[in-house]
């Protein structure tokens, strides 16, 4: 209509085509990306590609953003300790380095035992008949024998450090898992409260662009600017509500990932111990 009126040029005309071809090719895209991910998904629940996913709203962790994005640096380190704390216990990885080392602790414990002697203890009682007619006569021995290994000494030295050198493996092993696990909170703790500032940023900035592209709406209708600025303002309006989406992914993200360091299953159990 502005077109036919004169109001605009058909270099504006075409933007605007070429800008609705472009949003369809987009919507295309990503109506493809998300077959290919249920796709995948029902592959992983060995289930049947005829399903649907329930919508949650984000506004479920309304409580948890408000609450960790006004954490302060003291916070973080005094959470810290207490997750650490319990990540030992629960993190599966963890925990089986702990089993790992004390199998081969006790495994050397039994190579040494290959070095000492074994003992034997014979008891045996003999009867003794002079005349049938007679009580035969008893007699009781105890014997107590020894045996030191001299031929597998070698053998036994070569299992013996075989099994020390094993066990101080599994043993550094387990050390700098620790380490990790220590790091992994650390960090997903950092990254947890970072995309909280992100979120809040990113949703400033979108109600910024919202008002502007509303304005430019109103001031495109009444011949007040051109087309290319109202695409100007779209666009930036499109810009943002994709870095909030974006950021709220990566909140979602990090919150699994530190879940999974500290060995939870159930997202309010996470909650409880950051929260409370």
């Amino acid at each position: 209509m502005k077109f036919n009126s004169g109001n605009i040029s058909f270099s504006e005309l075409l933007q605007f085509r070429s800008m609705s071809a472009q949003q369809e090719v987009s919507v295309l895209k990503a109506n493809n990306s998300l077959q290919i991910a249920l796709s995948d998904l029902a592959g992983f629940l060995i289930k049947d590609n005829d399903f649907n996913l329930m919508n949650i709203s984000f506004t479920q962790y309304d409580e948890a953003v408000q609450e960790l994005g006004s954490w302060q640096i003291s916070d973080l380190n005094n959470i810290e300790t207490s997750l650490i704390e319990y990540a030992r216990v629960n993190n599966p990885a963890y925990q089986t380095g702990v089993i790992e080392v004390d199998i081969n602790e006790s495994e050397v414990k039994s190579a040494k035992g290959s070095f000492l002697p074994s003992i034997s203890m014979n008891l045996s009682k003999n009867w003794n008949y002079q005349n049938w007619s007679d009580s035969p006569e008893g007699s009781l021995s105890l014997g107590i024998s020894a045996s030191v290994p001299v031929f597998s000494i070698y053998d036994n030295y070569l299992n013996y450090t075989k099994a020390r050198n094993s066990y101080r493996k599994t043993e550094l092993s387990h050390e700098q898992s620790g380490i990790d696990l220590k790091l992994k909170i650390k960090s997903g703790i950092l990254n947890l409260v970072a995309s909280i500032l992100e979120i809040e940023a990113t949703e400033t900035a979108r109600e910024y662009s919202a008002l502007s592209y509303e304005a430019a709406q109103e001031q495109f209708k009444n011949n007040m600017i051109t087309a290319n600025e109202l695409l100007n303002t779209q666009i930036s309006l499109r810009t943002a509500e994709n870095g909030l989406n974006t950021s709220k992914y990566s909140f979602l993200n990090n919150k699994s990932e530190l879940q999974k360091s500290l060995g939870i299953l159930e997202e309010s159990e996470l909650w409880k111990l950051l929260l409370n």
